[in-house]
């Protein structure tokens, strides 16, 4: 199985169902951009008002897929084995919600701080485990995860500016995303971390030998 992470913005992602199941799967790719479609029995209900997208009303049909660039299954089973044949058999990306294994895609537990986003998979066979993993490391993962990240991303274009040697770029690049970087972040805080960092830079762009490559 590939671990990938897909940039959905604009791009429509079809949900049969309107369960908890559903809900829950909607709550994970609202916020990333994508255009919705909800597909469902049911009239538009209060918590999907027209500004979160589409709401097809009616019994499935393979139709409701077009256009689409990503498919969730998160209805009755006997449903959503219909939805995934359809899916596989167009070549859509497809999630069934409650049997993993059926579709082509699966959602990892993820913990995000930041910019910084982790994600924690069993393949598919034990979503429990997955996020008991997650809140495991969320103790750990703290917000100068988010803070060490915010640097490194301040920090690299000075790297790629002013350092013309890709090996010594590499080398400082590699350096700063160290652990020992994260203890002084912690300990000095964002500023003088920052103003170490970019001194370290200067310094590494007058010295003799640094040439282009």
């Amino acid at each position: 199985m590939l671990a990938i992470f897909l940039d959905i913005r604009n791009f429509l992602v079809v949900i049969v169902g309107a369960g908890s199941v559903a809900r829950r799967k909607l709550e994970t790719v609202e916020g990333e951009g994508a255009r919705i479609r909800m597909v469902a029995p049911q009239p538009r209900p209060e918590w999907f008002p027209e500004s979160h997208g589409e709401w097809w009303q009616g019994e499935y049909s393979a139709e409701v897929l077009t256009g689409a660039s990503l498919v969730i299954a998160a209805a009755t089973a006997t449903v959503n084995q219909v939805v995934v044949a359809d899916a596989l058999a167009r070549g859509l990306w497809i999630c069934d919600a409650a049997e993993p294994d059926r579709g082509n895609v699966y959602f990892p537990a993820t913990l995000q701080q930041g910019r910084l986003t982790v994600a924690v998979s069993t393949g598919g066979v034990a979503p429990a485990l997955a996020l008991q993993i997650r809140d495991r490391l969320a103790e750990d993962f703290d917000e100068s995860f988010h803070r060490w990240l915010e640097l490194l991303a301040e920090v690299r274009p000075h790297v790629r500016a002013q350092i013309r040697n890709s090996r010594r770029r590499g080398e400082l690049l590699r350096d700063f995303a160290r652990w020992k970087w994260l203890q002084a972040l912690r300990r000095y805080g964002y500023g003088p971390v920052r103003d170490k960092m970019l001194k370290i830079v200067s310094a590494a762009s007058v010295e003799a030998g640094d040439q282009e490559s």
